[in-house]
């Protein structure tokens, strides 16, 4: 089965990411794709390794599919990100998001076979601020 371009919504809590970091965190994801007019979801555990720069960001991830059409395949996901205000992390208000310069995922192995380019706008809840010229490392 091939899928059309999958579309996810990617929601970071300001205690797993932070404006100068390099970043480690394992969750289940959820990934949608239209196929003959159908919305399929397949929910991946997800391991995502996150560096950023006064919030511009490389996204990788990679996992194990766990469950729709594709389960038992494989997702990998390279991401380029750059922060929608570039003064963000250095302003009271924070970096609420950052917008796909260059994205690429393929998912491989299973019943599903597919690559697809675009991205994922990141969502900061709460933005995040940098309070500190540190750069830090965490693992959530």
């Amino acid at each position: 089965m091939f899928l059309n371009c999958l579309k996810s919504t990617a929601t970071y809590e300001s205690d797993s990411v932070s404006c100068n970091a390099f970043s480690y965190v394992s969750k289940n994801s959820t990934y949608t794709s239209k196929k003959d007019n159908k919305t399929i979801e397949i929910t991946v555990q997800l391991n995502t390794y996150t560096v950023t720069l006064n919030g511009n960001a490389i996204f990788m991830l990679n996992g194990m599919i766990q469950s729709g059409p594709c389960a038992g395949g494989h997702l990998d996901e390279l991401t380029f990100s750059v922060a929608d205000d570039q003064n963000g992390c250095l302003s009271q208000k924070g970096l609420a998001q950052s917008t796909p310069v260059y994205s690429i995922l393929r998912i491989s192995g299973g019943k599903c076979e597919s690559d697809c380019s675009g991205g994922v706008t990141t969502m900061y809840s709460p933005p995040i601020i940098n309070h500190s010229d540190d750069i830090s490392f965490k693992a959530c």
